[in-house]
């Protein structure tokens, strides 16, 4: 940060990709009003890029979410909706240009095919790691079997594919929700940017998270609706939660295989919930703890 206005991001030379995808996307949003951060100047040389953008005082949502009532936080993410709505409905001409990398996401359209490519095969390691019982993992099965035609049919768009609540920047005073690191954005159906902030904002309704309670399916319903509120448009809610699930039942067998026994239980758990936060079957006896 200099001079508490301005605040300089410094890539190295594997990076460099990142650079030309961050710096295009900041200079799409400046030019149509995304909200996000001002990019002020950017600049490369052989080895290394840098970008200068505003210095921002708002915090990040990571460093208010736990301090907000529902209210508030049902408040955040309709902004969150608008913002992405402003993203979303960009002609898709105007990201021609912009060198995107495609793989730079894990919910990216090619990694997600992948996973869908093998569903059946995710859903089974769940059960061989004891986090799903048999019955639970067929009827998971057999619940994504009638969702997987939908997937992928959702609006072509520009997608920033990174939003978590450390890539967003809330301000009061008028409440507006800013997205930031635009490295890994690209082109593809929009279900694909709603991934991470199912798992990542939505989760904190999720079983056994801070506002899953005796109101939870009304919160739950608070919850997207006011998301949808913003965005303009319903989401099929349960195609998201299939794209959760999936990633998050990879990176729980990517855990175990590496003996990171809790953070596999971690993802399983968030992943079998968000089945059944969009309407899915719950899991009725797991070895999750």
């Amino acid at each position: 940060v200099l001079d508490d206005a301005v605040l300089i991001k410094v890539y190295g030379l594997a990076e460099l990709g990142a650079w030309e995808a961050e710096h295009a996307m900041l200079q799409l949003a400046k030019e149509e009003e995304i909200p996000s951060v001002q990019l002020l100047g950017q600049g490369k040389d052989s080895t290394n890029g840098f970008i200068a953008v505003g210095y921002e005082s708002s915090p990040t949502f990571n460093d208010i979410y736990q301090r907000m009532d529902r209210e508030a936080y049902q408040a955040t993410l309709e902004q969150l909706g608008k913002s992405l709505r402003v993203l979303h409905n960009l002609p898709q001409k105007r990201g021609q240009w912009i060198p995107f990398q495609e793989d730079a996401s894990p919910n990216s359209k090619l990694h997600s095919r992948r996973r869908f490519s093998k569903t059946n095969e995710l859903i089974q390691g769940l059960e061989n790691n004891t986090f799903l019982t048999p019955a639970d993992r067929a009827s998971i099965q057999t619940y994504a079997a009638t969702i997987m035609p939908r997937a992928f049919s959702s609006r072509q768009a520009i997608l920033h594919l990174d939003v978590h609540n450390e890539n967003l920047l809330v301000s009061s005073q008028p409440r507006v929700v800013k997205l930031i690191d635009w490295e890994s954005a690209s082109i593809g159906p929009t279900e694909l940017d709603f991934v991470h902030p199912y798992l990542n904002l939505f989760g904190e309704a999720f079983g056994g998270r801070r506002f899953h309670d005796v109101t939870s399916s009304k919160t739950k319903q608070n919850f997207l609706s006011a998301f949808e509120r913003g965005y303009g448009t319903s989401v099929d809610w349960e195609v998201v939660a299939l794209h959760a699930f999936l990633w998050y039942a990879e990176l729980a067998g990517n855990s175990m295989g590496e003996g990171e026994l809790r953070l596999a239980a971690f993802y399983a758990r968030t992943g079998i919930a968000g089945i059944a936060y969009a309407g899915g079957p719950e899991a009725t006896s797991t070895s999750i703890k």
